[in-house]
């Protein structure tokens, strides 16, 4: 399993889930197929494609030379579920499966978040022609200035709207964390 082409050239354009779906599945293969996971850690290390989850790997590698264990050496690297299951299939001898099962939900979002993403372009098109019909007839009454105006500050209200709601949320989920 690797990543996509384009990836190799432009990492910075695979999205976080995307490369830790990636990596997560890497490591579960390479485990299966009876590699060390410090090996393992190593070999992606290596890649080109893993860019985004290089301090994850490095994590696993340095920590496992420290003398931790997995789940201790990802200790703040990784969300606390994937640290949970990790530090669980880890107890139980079932490392490869902790992998696969990440990899798998970190797929799925990512598959989710495309999907999201794309039936978004439809709406989002027609929203920005709403203005069009009031902006329109303008152009015949007060030139092209006026029209340009008339089309272009409800867009931008909309975009300091959506960038305010983006932000009002991101700190409410943050906060989320640590405050019930």
């Amino acid at each position: 399993y690797d990543a996509p082409r384009n990836a190799k050239f432009f990492p910075h354009c695979m999205n976080a889930l995307f490369s830790r779906h990636l990596v997560y599945t890497q490591l579960a293969q390479l485990l299966g197929a009876g590699i060390p996971i410090r090996q393992a850690a190593e070999s992606l290390l290596r890649r080109q494609g893993t860019v985004r989850e290089k301090p994850l790997l490095e994590a696993i590698h340095t920590g496992l030379a420290r003398g931790e264990t997995i789940a201790g050496s990802l200790a703040g690297q990784v969300a606390e579920v994937d640290h949970t299951v990790i530090d669980a299939c880890e107890r139980g001898g079932r490392l490869e499966e902790a992998f696969e099962h990440l990899g798998g939900y970190y797929g799925v979002l990512d598959e989710t978040r495309k999907r999201v993403l794309g039936q978004l372009i439809y709406p989002v098109l027609l929203l920005h022609l709403v203005p069009l019909p009031t902006a329109a007839g303008k152009v015949f009454t007060e030139g092209l200035g006026a029209f340009v105006i008339a089309y272009v500050q409800p867009l931008v209200w909309l975009y300091l709207g959506a960038a305010l709601v983006w932000l009002v949320a991101g700190a409410l989920l943050k906060r989320a964390e640590t405050d019930a």
